[in-house]
């Protein structure tokens, strides 16, 4: 399994959610770490993936060993 490392900007809108939802992305971002599976795709003009969660979005790197999700938050919100 990955390690998962949260930036201080993701750590602050994870808590914004409502505790249902941050646990759906939690499982997911586990699941994903756990097993590479996940509704993911790669950011045109940026270094990044994107996780789907419902509404939410969780924009990430990742390499071998860590997943280092830059930040995440509603769908209409998380592009700008």
């Amino acid at each position: 399994m990955k390690a998962i490392i949260y930036e201080p900007a993701a750590e602050r809108a994870l808590e914004r959610i409502n505790a249902r939802d941050r646990a759906r992305i939690e499982d997911r971002l586990e699941t994903y770490a756990l097993t590479g599976h996940g509704d993911i795709k790669a950011m045109k003009g940026l270094p990044l993936l994107r996780l789907r969660v419902g509404d939410y979005r969780v924009l990430f790197t990742e390499d071998l060993q860590v997943l280092d999700v830059i930040d995440l938050g509603h769908r209409r919100d998380i592009y700008q």
